[in-house]
């Protein structure tokens, strides 16, 4: 689980058994934490409003933070959600619907850029916001399909957030294995996400 500012230095990076749910940590550990220096902040907008505002922080996580019902929460707390649609069983896109873009990706070695195919739709969760579904054709014909609450940030930047998280977490647990014999933590803090944050 890590977070980081826009350019995708992190902000605050946990790499632990998150207790009894992902989501629970989300909203018992993570948001304890980032509230603590101010974040997201007091004129952090509502999402769910109908003029779809730019998120004050975003928060990149896997397929066990997937509660339609949290991001509603979150939504209003003017933090968005970046991650994979959970259970996810629906047909393919069209293939034109998918046009060509960069994914930035930030990892440990520095950033660099993916290409990559993509497309994207709105739609509504049940029991849950208005998300949008983007979805990455892979070269196996495969449909990887993160969704988001950020109305506003292009697909690419979205996709690289979610990419950038697992290249991270995949740093981290090599780390932990590697030199670290119990749970491994590192923070890190940036002035720059009192501004704007991404996670």
């Amino acid at each position: 689980m890590t977070s980081g500012t826009p350019d995708g230095r992190p902000l605050l990076c946990l790499h632990r058994d998150p207790g009894p749910t992902m989501t629970h940590a989300l909203e018992h550990g993570i948001l304890p934490a980032l509230e603590r220096p101010g974040l997201p902040g007091p004129d952090a907008p509502d999402l769910t409003a109908g003029d779809a505002p730019a998120p004050a922080l975003t928060l990149a996580f896997g397929r066990g933070g997937w509660s339609p019902a949290l991001f509603a929460r979150l939504a209003r707390r003017g933090i968005a959600a970046v991650t994979w649609h959970k259970g996810f069983r629906g047909g393919p896109w069209p293939e034109e619907e998918f046009r060509a873009a960069g994914a930035p990706l930030h990892g440990p070695g520095g950033v660099r850029t993916s290409a990559v195919r993509l497309a994207g739709r709105r739609i509504t969760l049940s029991g849950g916001p208005g998300v949008r579904r983007i979805r990455r054709l892979l070269d196996s014909g495969r449909q990887a399909p993160p969704v988001t609450t950020d109305m506003r940030a292009p697909m690419e930047r979205i996709a690289g957030a979610l990419f950038s998280r697992r290249a991270r977490d995949s740093f981290l647990k090599c780390m932990k294995e590697g030199f670290a014999p119990g749970p491994f933590y590192c923070r890190f803090w940036s002035a720059e996400v009192a501004r704007n944050g991404q996670a």
